[in-house]
């Protein structure tokens, strides 16, 4: 199966290795991968294989960030997120070259990204029985389980989004039966595992996941009621035996919502829960909330309180920068600023959402790139799920992928930081499954 395949091609089948070692070390494989390209293309793969819908977006975002630096950015601050971000176009027109050039390097690198999720699950399984994992690392919180990951507490985000890959096998090796069973039983046991390690917004995006998938996929209706029932059981199961999950799945996210009520306990200090009153034009801010007449407490939430001071001072911050944004990374600098913080709570390094991030830091022409983009993937999954003249595993093996592209941007839940290197490339992994697609029978 390996035969004649280059040497270098195996530096791309690291790549699943490298989502586990560290953002550094997939960078320097993504970067050595994209040098080699560079080097052995020619003129004409290179212009044939910019021409695509997802290395335009990636152009035109770069091309505006690096132009609002130089022309709008007041701070001189994120000047690597804006005139380096060009690199992830480049980083996957280097893959999909390669995976094109080598029929069988598609096949390895979905078998190398089910090994290492299957190694990677049962670590974190080893860690969730005794307390720590094969490396050592113990649990953190005892509400959350991270695994290989250690104090980063992003097993669940890891995932759901490796997640898409299984389901892509499915349909990619259609007619080998090992490999689709496989890849169904490590997606029952990611969801389990994803439930254990408390990230409810990852959890939330791989039942939206599957949801699209119920609703998109052409399959047979029994064939999605049994795996859908499956997982509502065994998301029931986990909830009624495990306490821990369920405080933090259930009863902590009710209580983020509604803020403290007779179902649940409070998880938090009294004055998180306290946001700005925005209807009171004469209430004057301060850090230590002493202006009592200035704030109420809300019966809901976005998300939770802290995420909606986060997402109420991303639009203080628009407010003054509509158009072009602050500029990349200029969020944790200024939600410090008495200007546009709602009170202590109302600070971090990222306002936690991709969207209220790009209108913060982007402003509305970043945002509606991004907006633009995502509405894209929807009317190209309306369009293959309703062309005739497409065979059924052609229709599901591209819909598992944009779906998948869908929800790494969903835009109702809370996320990371859009600018960070390891969760955009993990993000957008399943694009070069999408370019290089040859509705090849397996």
């Amino acid at each position: 199966m390996t035969k004649n395949l280059p040497f270098y091609n195996y530096i791309i089948l690291l790549l699943p290795l490298g989502f586990i070692v560290g953002p550094l070390i997939l960078e320097i494989l993504l970067f050595f991968i994209t040098a080699l390209f560079f080097f052995d293309t020619n003129k004409e793969d290179f212009f044939k294989f910019i021409n695509n819908f997802f290395f335009k977006i990636i152009f035109i975002f770069s091309l505006y960030l690096i132009l609002s630096f130089f022309i709008f950015s007041r701070f001189n601050i994120g000047y690597t997120y804006s005139l380096f971000f060009i690199r992830y176009g480049f980083y996957f027109l280097a893959l999909s070259y390669f995976i094109s050039k080598n029929s069988n390097l598609k096949k390895l690198l979905l078998i190398s990204f089910l090994i290492i999720n299957l190694l990677v699950a049962i670590d974190a399984m080893i860690q969730s029985i005794f307390g720590s994992n094969i490396l050592g690392f113990k649990i953190q919180d005892t509400l959350r389980i991270s695994g290989v990951f250690a104090d980063e507490l992003i097993l669940g985000s890891y995932l759901t989004k490796t997640s898409i890959f299984l389901f892509t096998i499915i349909f990619f090796f259609e007619k080998k039966i090992f490999f689709k069973y496989a890849a169904l039983s490590l997606i029952i046991i990611n969801f389990i595992l994803i439930f254990l390690s408390g990230e409810r917004s990852a959890l939330f995006l791989f039942i939206i996941y599957c949801f699209f998938l119920f609703i998109f996929l052409d399959i047979k209706i029994r064939f999605k009621l049994i795996f859908s029932s499956f997982i509502l059981l065994i998301a029931f199961i986990i909830l009624l035996t495990n306490q821990n999950v369920n405080k933090r799945i259930f009863k902590q996210t009710l209580f983020d919502l509604m803020g403290t009520n007779n179902f649940t306990e409070n998880f938090y200090n009294a004055d998180q829960l306290i946001i700005k009153n925005y209807d009171f034009d004469d209430c004057v801010i301060n850090r230590n909330l002493d202006n009592k007449n200035c704030f109420y407490k809300k019966k809901f939430f976005f998300f939770s309180a802290t995420h909606q001071n986060y997402f109420a001072t991303s639009l203080n911050i628009f407010k003054n920068h509509i158009f072009f944004g602050s500029g990349p990374k200029t969020y944790r600098l200024l939600c410090k600023n008495e200007k546009y913080y709602v009170n202590r709570w109302s600070c971090s390094t990222h306002p936690h959402n991709y969207y209220f991030q790009l209108i913060a830091e982007t402003g509305i022409i970043g945002l509606s790139i991004l907006v633009i983009a995502y509405l894209s993937l929807i009317i190209k999954i309306f369009r293959i799920k309703f062309n005739k003249d497409t065979n059924s595993n052609y229709k599901n093996y591209h819909i598992v992928l944009l779906s998948g592209l869908l929800i790494n941007f969903f835009p109702f839940v809370p996320t990371g930081n859009f600018f960070n290197n390891w969760l955009l490339i993990i993000s957008l992994m399943p694009v070069i499954f999408i370019l290089d697609y040859k509705n090849e029978t397996n």
